[in-house]
């Protein structure tokens, strides 16, 4: 499972990439924001990745809001 947010289309196209090289399921983070998913089931022997630009002001807040929730 790939968790991805994209805020130019940079990350996505990482996030695609590695999803078609390793077959994992790809998923935009604001849509599980969207849908107010806090909870993800991780198949066994599935790998989980989180891509996400950094800012100079550290992570985005979405992606730390949403994982403040989910952990």
């Amino acid at each position: 499972m790939i968790i991805y947010f994209s805020a130019t289309g940079n990350n996505k196209y990482v996030a695609q990439e590695l999803s078609q090289a390793t077959k994992e399921e790809l998923i935009p983070l604001k849509k599980l924001v969207k849908n107010k998913t806090y909870s993800l089931t991780i198949k066994e022997n599935e790998d989980f990745g989180v891509i996400m630009p950094t800012y100079w002001e550290g992570l985005p807040s979405i992606l730390l809001d949403y994982l403040k929730i989910l952990i």
